[in-house]
């Protein structure tokens, strides 16, 4: 957050899209000039979070993977197979089961995996990767989310979407709520315009 050096100290909105200032002490949540600044960054921060999460797929919302947790979290190690890390040990805090949504199968190609011989990462090339794919058709959770080709609804997007809010939400991931209503409206139903992460901001509930 800059300051603007004016006769009354302002402060320049911390939304990147927005060249507004305001008055020091005035700001929403500390950074932003209204409310609805700081809702339409956290909502591009939560549909960010979920993309980094590997249990949902990206272009559909739909839950591929769930986590089966342990009692306690179990260490085993050290790590023989680090020679750099050799004090490290592995931690298992839960199983994945794939869900009906997910299945093993063929990755796309452009990924990239461990070569030896080159002594480190290279271009997977012809190799074959498997791993979790979505029945929509994605292969691959890092893809880029929601291509335009794979929504046949974009309402029903919406509302998995915000049943994955709402999860994070009570695994205290967030602590915001979202309008289900809203969000649908907000997202539209054309998925080749539909901004999701700004639609998420605009669902969010006022405290």
């Amino acid at each position: 957050m800059s300051v603007t050096s004016t006769q009354r100290e302002r402060y320049d909105c911390d939304r990147d899209a927005c060249e507004q200032t305001f008055p020091k002490g005035a700001g929403a949540e500390g950074s932003y000039c209204s409310q609805r600044c700081a809702d339409l960054v956290t909502g591009r921060n939560l549909v960010q979070h979920i993309q980094r999460d590997h249990r949902f797929c990206h272009n559909c919302f739909r839950q591929v993977k769930e986590i089966e947790r342990v009692d306690k979290t179990l260490i085993v190690g050290p790590v023989e197979h680090d020679s750099v890390a050799d004090t490290f040990a592995d931690c298992i805090v839960g199983y994945e089961h794939l869900t009906e949504h997910g299945e093993l199968g063929e990755r796309q190609d452009g990924h990239y995996v461990l070569d030896e011989d080159a002594g480190g990462r290279a271009p997977s090339g012809d190799a074959v990767v498997t791993g979790t794919v979505c029945s929509c058709g994605t292969t691959d959770h890092r893809d880029d989310y929601l291509r335009r080709e794979g929504i046949t609804s974009t309402p029903a997007a919406a509302r998995r979407l915000c049943d994955i809010l709402a999860l994070l939400g009570r695994e205290d991931q967030h602590d915001k709520t979202v309008d289900a209503t809203q969000l649908v409206d907000a997202v539209g139903g054309d998925p080749a315009t539909a901004d999701w992460e700004r639609a998420v901001g605009e669902a969010i509930e006022p405290r």
